[in-house]
């Protein structure tokens, strides 16, 4: 070893250097590379990870030079290859370090799922995108699935922000199914408060005229069924969205003691409200109002 300048090595080193297969042409070969400073425990680390100089060398050819020894180790932990290099530098992506290498090996992905998705996206979509893409499980094929359904023109962030909410291309197709417009936020939103394409059908089949969808969604919140809304409504209150009519809705307040505390002359929500919890009726009321005449 020592006509490679490996001078003073002891005998538990020549028996590791025997059983990692460590012999001088290998380290000259590097040497002529450039690495001519390698000490021991460098070549041992090549010979455990087989790092070579063929390695070496055509990572040069593909335009990734001046690699330390601990990042020709990364490369083989990795699965780094000059072959994988070369397949994003043919699209037209050429100035990828070894960091962004590695973190593309880290997250699967490689130059063919790049190309994939760009030719469902567009060539805008960047490496930053696919990564997303890998983390939040979107494949190409569902994004082929939400554009069948007619959710087109999606974004990355659109993609990653559905698979966040588990909103599925059969969620879409149902709820556009309904004959609404959705926006990906309106999918998100609906999603997020269990809104079910059922649940959507059963509004627009109440006729409720000038009936949101932002209405829908707070009727879900409240777990509130078409009929209660379309009593109210039938009654005169129909200004009263779901949100208004929310504390009747949980006090299981019926359209009648409302409609009558209002020819009473009590027409504040709250002190409707505040009546019925104290168990004030409606007679009492007018009793009270009668005497007080």
């Amino acid at each position: 070893m020592e006509e490679v300048g490996l001078e003073g090595l002891g005998v538990e080193e020549l028996v590791e250097a025997r059983i990692h297969n460590v012999k001088p042409e290998t380290i000259k070969a590097f040497q002529d590379l450039g690495y001519d400073s390698l000490d021991f425990r460098d070549i041992v680390e090549f010979s455990i990870h087989k790092v070579n100089a063929e390695m070496v060398n055509a990572f040069k050819e593909a335009g990734l030079t001046d690699l330390s020894t601990e990042d020709l180790v990364d490369c083989r932990i990795h699965k780094v290859t000059p072959e994988f290099l070369v397949s994003f530098k043919e699209l037209e992506i050429d100035d990828l370090s070894l960091s962004e290498l590695v973190e593309l090996r880290i997250h699967g992905v490689t130059a063919e799922t790049l190309k994939t998705f760009r030719e469902e996206l567009g060539e805008d979509v960047s490496l930053d995108d696919v990564i997303e893409f890998r983390i939040h499980d979107v494949k190409p094929q569902k994004v082929t699935a939400y554009h069948k359904t007619g959710l087109t023109g999606l974004t990355p962030d659109n993609l990653v922000e559905l698979a966040n909410h588990h909103v599925s291309p059969e969620y879409v197709r149902q709820m556009l199914a309904t004959g609404l417009h959705f926006t990906v936020e309106d999918l998100v939103e609906c999603r997020i408060h269990r809104v079910s394409p059922d649940f959507v059908q059963e509004y627009l089949d109440a006729d409720l005229p000038d009936f949101t969808l932002d209405d829908i969604i707070a009727a879900r919140i409240h777990r509130m069924r078409p009929g209660f809304v379309e009593e109210f409504w039938e009654s005169g209150f129909e200004e009263w969205g779901p949100d208004e009519l929310a504390g009747f809705h949980e006090m299981h307040v019926q359209v009648e003691y409302v409609r009558g505390m209002f020819t009473a002359g009590i027409v504040e929500k709250n002190e409707i409200l505040k009546a019925y919890r104290d168990g004030v009726g409606v007679d009492d009321v007018k009793t009270v109002l009668r005497n007080g005449d």
